[in-house]
């Protein structure tokens, strides 16, 4: 028999992922400012950014309240107010949400959700990854390039917090990425790690199996970003070869394409991408 499972939004930011419970009251504000009873703490989040209304049984509706930078449900912007379905996924400035009001078994995968550190130099490299791995029901974290890791992974281990597997950019970490990967491998045997080869869109073979002789997994080159969308059958192929070593359920295509489309849009309304 099925457990009842009370509406959530999942937050996604910098520093992972965080659940709050859409419960015991109508109306949730959202926004920048200490007021809000949803907090965003980022500075490309109005202050007053959006409101979230329980309108019956089952039903959530998204409003924009004059943002700055707007609101979007799976890559589309507001424009009125939207009735949330379980999966939406919001766009409120760089925070990505995603709203889940169906039954537990049905909104979480089946297996333990995985978490990713990811640490890029390119934005926009940065930006695809993240959407898809996310479009996919894994969370994922961005690092400030200037992290320690090793001091990092050593204060996550204290709180028994460390990630599944590190997605790293070997042009974009302080560490030597060769030396780093070898010690992770004899501390935190556990922790996967697979490197980037920065925005370069190929690696010779010889490259690849050096960094898996260092402790990586695998050695990944970067989306090709001038034909991003040309190119789904590459984004896809990268895509899978992550979810296998997390040994995650098979790629789901739409959710996939979805979070492409809303990469296409961020594209053609931020500089910054």
């Amino acid at each position: 028999m099925g457990t009842s499972f009370t509406p959530q939004l999942i937050i996604h930011n910098a520093t992972g992922a965080s659940i709050i419970s859409l419960e015991d009251q109508d109306v949730w504000t959202v926004g920048r400012g200490p007021e809000n009873d949803i907090i965003l703490d980022e500075h490309t989040v109005s202050r007053h950014h959006a409101k979230i209304q329980h309108q019956g049984p089952g039903e959530y509706r998204v409003a924009d309240v004059g943002s700055g930078n707007g609101s979007f449900v799976n890559g589309k912007r507001i424009v009125m107010s939207h009735i949330l379905q379980h999966g939406d996924r919001l766009t409120m400035g760089r925070i990505q949400l995603e709203f889940q009001g169906s039954r537990l078994e049905e909104a979480l995968p089946s297996p333990p959700r995985k978490t990713i550190l990811m640490l890029h130099s390119s934005a926009l490299q940065s930006k695809v990854w993240q959407e898809v791995l996310t479009s996919q029901g894994v969370a994922v974290a961005h690092l400030n390039p200037s992290t320690n890791l090793s001091n990092l992974l050593t204060h996550r281990a204290a709180s028994q917090d460390l990630p599944d597997l590190l997605l790293l950019d070997m042009t974009g970490i302080r560490d030597n990425p060769y030396h780093f990967c070898r010690w992770c491998r004899d501390t935190y045997p556990q922790i996967k790690v697979v490197l980037m080869s920065g925005k370069r869109t190929e690696v010779s073979d010889s490259e690849r199996k050096w960094a898996i002789h260092q402790g990586a997994i695998d050695l990944l080159a970067g989306f090709p970003e001038p034909q991003l969308f040309n190119n789904l059958i590459v984004v896809t192929t990268k895509v899978k070869s992550v979810l296998q070593i997390l040994d995650w359920p098979e790629i789901q295509q739409q959710k996939l394409l979805d979070a492409l489309l809303a990469i296409q849009t961020l594209r053609k309304q931020s500089p910054r991408y």
